[in-house]
């Protein structure tokens, strides 16, 4: 389900990928988990989105969201990060988070079956819950001191 700890994984992969499309893709696919638990009511929670194959419609559905504002985003990214804003770029960077999303899902969701079509889940178990948390608590810390340490605005006066 929805946690802060998807955002860890992405957030340390941004300085070389668009901060909003790796931030938003990591998250975007707990809609699905969401959507079945409270408003259809059912199981299993993660579906067909939760898969590699799946997640390419997540990524495109996250390019959808961000390219309208990709001006507004990218003034203030160029302040902070100095990213790109191409459909490439925002696709990359979306599909990355949101493969991490499904991978760090993997280890640890029964209901997972990431390389759908195809059933079963080879990475179920292979971490342990309290182990996939603190690597994507640990990275998500990496990643937040590489995005002070590196910001373009660091140093300058406002």
């Amino acid at each position: 389900m929805l946690t802060p700890f998807h955002l860890g994984p992405g957030l340390i992969l941004t300085k070389y990928f668009n901060f909003f499309g790796v931030m938003i893709g990591s998250i975007i696919l707990d809609l699905e988990p969401f959507y079945n638990l409270f408003i259809k009511k059912s199981y299993p929670l993660h579906g067909p989105f939760h898969s590699f194959l799946g997640g390419i419609l997540g990524a495109l559905f996250t390019v959808l969201l961000i390219f309208p504002f990709k001006d507004k985003l990218k003034k203030w990214s160029n302040k902070y990060l100095k990213q790109s804003f191409t459909i490439k770029a925002l696709f990359s960077s979306a599909l990355l988070g949101v493969w991490v999303h499904i991978l760090f899902d993997s280890f640890i969701n029964i209901d997972m079956i990431p390389f759908w079509p195809l059933k079963g889940n080879p990475f179920l178990g292979l971490i342990s819950l309290e182990i996939t948390y603190s690597i994507a608590l640990v990275m998500g810390l990496i990643g937040a001191l590489v995005l002070v340490i590196s910001s373009p605005s660091r140093g300058k006066e406002n």
